[in-house]
């Protein structure tokens, strides 16, 4: 999400860390508790927006990239499971290691 920084946890916060969580399969709550401040100094957190940006370089996402993972980013992962050849059931928007995988190997389509 972009904004401006104003050292206060507003709506904005807590929206982009619901997209956070969402991405990094987190509950979605938009609290920045321990599990989530965990996954975030990781090294191994799944970056909303870098995700974005990948789906709309393949041409499955063709809105803003804004970091807030929602209907349409999900809709996106969706199509590019389908093309990709997940089955039926892996088809399903998540963005676990398998999509991550697919979508950023050099002949992801």
């Amino acid at each position: 999400m972009f904004g401006e920084i104003s050292g206060t946890f507003d709506k904005a916060t807590a929206t982009a860390v619901k997209s956070f969580q969402r991405v990094n399969r987190l509950t979605v709550d938009g609290k920045a508790g321990p599990a989530t401040m965990a996954k975030l100094e990781s090294g191994s957190a799944v970056n909303p927006m870098e995700v974005q940006q990948r789906l709309k370089d393949l041409n499955y996402y063709d809105g803003d990239v804004d970091g807030n993972f929602g209907a349409l980013s999900v809709s996106a992962v969706k199509a590019f499971q389908k093309a990709n050849g997940f089955d039926k059931k892996q088809v399903n928007g998540v963005l676990n290691s398998a999509t991550l995988n697919a979508l950023y190997a050099a002949d992801a389509k």
